[in-house]
């Protein structure tokens, strides 16, 4: 994982389905936080009105959430790589965003 705030963020809350069900938005737009801007995404950057909304959950859930996570990954990812066991199913895997309504999209059949 790079120095990707968004996608750091997104595996220490859970996943992406954790994280939209918290922030209140869809799933695919969880995602779009860790695209590159050249793939339309926000490369790695969390929209700051959503920033207040997990910093507010992790507060009254007590997760060690803190502002600056949201500029530098290196502390989650140091806390990820410490407990693997806990954090191994929150990662993306290559073909998780799989486009067309739920149907693969080319590859096996």
């Amino acid at each position: 994982m790079k120095n990707n705030p968004a996608e750091a963020i997104t595996i220490f809350l859970g996943g992406a389905k954790s994280t939209a069900h918290i922030a209140g938005i869809k799933t695919p737009k969880v995602y779009n936080w860790s695209y590159p801007r050249h793939k339309r995404g926000s490369g790695g950057v969390i929209p700051a009105h959503r920033q207040v909304i997990l910093l507010s959950y992790a507060r009254a859930h007590d997760i060690d959430l803190q502002p600056g996570d949201f500029f530098d990954a290196s502390r989650l990812q140091a806390i990820i790589a410490a407990n693997p066991e806990k954090y191994k199913n929150r990662r993306r895997k290559r073909g998780d965003h799989i486009a067309g309504g739920g149907k693969k999209v080319g590859g096996d059949k």
